[in-house]
């Protein structure tokens, strides 16, 4: 069986797949290009990211590693179906057709992204590190500034134990430091909303830390058939490389064993948060893309199998199908 990954032309056609999809969203669906393409930029940069932290830290094996072009396809996709079918506005106006209205969400949403990459990039340069204040106190700074954006990124900092014991620097000095960043974020974000807008301005923002637990409050649900679908395929796919990342020892080493075992759970547990608040999934749906992709880059890279690189292939196609299939909705 050939092994399409074999073939250099196999990356440039996996990008190439993942525009046809904003080609016929903006045909059929009527909404502007410029929240697609936005995101679809921004998913070229993610990609990168993940590449080159599956490079740097050898979760892969360097001649198989193709984390640049699935991770691009498969978070543009993502985004972008969420972006469609998701992000609707009490009145009934589609997000994407309020471009100048999206931006605030769409791009915090592209902010909290790149902030949980830039703080797996750090983390994972914290490896056996007993003592790494400043990384940890960088980390805490990026969850503080994106929970100003999105309150409900301050739950991250559950995350961080399981993080710290998987990379095996889970020592009592290491959690403190990552909270005295999200303090001190938050409160530069208080003196900078003080002085910018006034006191005010600066108590109201603070005082909204209070109702984080509202976006766990479940509203209706009117989700479509294909949507549905859309939800079931992506929850499939993270718990079948969740399971397989936490059963099947595909790593090379130690660190890149404890590192795919962190991505899974990571996986396991925004998939279950996700599942309960479903009414707010567009929330989650960005993170979980990108844990997807590490995922499936990984487990592509380390398992040298035609089989593998066709299923690989199979979960683009599916997902180029699905955002086109569900646009039908907009005409009929």
């Amino acid at each position: 069986m050939i092994a399409p990954f074999d073939k250099k032309s196999t990356d440039y056609i996996i990008v190439a797949v993942s525009v046809v999809p904003i080609l016929a969203q903006v045909l059929l669906s009527g909404i502007g290009a410029t929240a697609l393409c936005a995101n679809w930029i921004a998913s070229g940069l993610f990609a990168w990211m993940i590449w080159n932290i599956i490079e740097v830290n050898h979760l892969g094996i360097f001649k198989r590693n193709h984390a640049f072009p699935i991770s691009w396809a498969l978070i543009s996709m993502v985004l972008n179906f969420a972006l469609i079918n998701f992000n609707e506005y009490k009145d009934g106006t589609l997000a994407a057709e309020r471009w100048y209205d999206i931006d605030k969400f769409q791009w915090y949403y592209l902010i909290q992204m790149l902030g949980l990459l830039l703080i797996i990039m750090t983390m994972m340069q914290t490896w056996q590190n007993k003592i790494a204040t400043l990384p940890l106190i960088f980390c805490g700074l990026i969850t503080g500034t994106v929970s100003t954006l999105l309150n409900y990124s301050l739950f991250w900092l559950l995350f961080f134990p399981i993080i710290l014991y998987q990379l095996r620097s889970l020592r009592k000095q290491n959690p403190g430091s990552i909270l005295t960043g999200v303090v001190l974020a938050i409160w530069l974000c208080y003196v900078g909303r003080f002085f910018l807008f006034g006191i005010d301005n600066a108590d109201q923002h603070f005082l909204s830390y209070t109702k984080i637990l509202d976006h766990l409050i479940p509203d209706y649900i009117d989700y479509t058939r294909w949507e549905w679908v859309f939800i079931g395929y992506i929850a499939i796919l993270i718990i079948i490389y969740s399971i397989a990342g936490l059963t099947n020892n595909v790593a090379n080493s130690v660190k890149a064993y404890s590192s795919i075992i962190m991505l899974s759970i990571l996986s396991f547990i925004i998939t279950i948060i996700a599942i309960i608040d479903i009414s707010h999934l567009e929330n989650y749906l960005g993170i979980i893309a990108i844990l997807l992709s590490f995922q499936v880059s990984i487990h592509q890279s380390y398992i040298n199998s035609a089989k593998n690189e066709w299923w690989t292939i199979a979960i683009i196609a599916g997902l180029a199908i699905l955002s086109i299939v569900s646009l039908f909705s907009f005409i009929f």
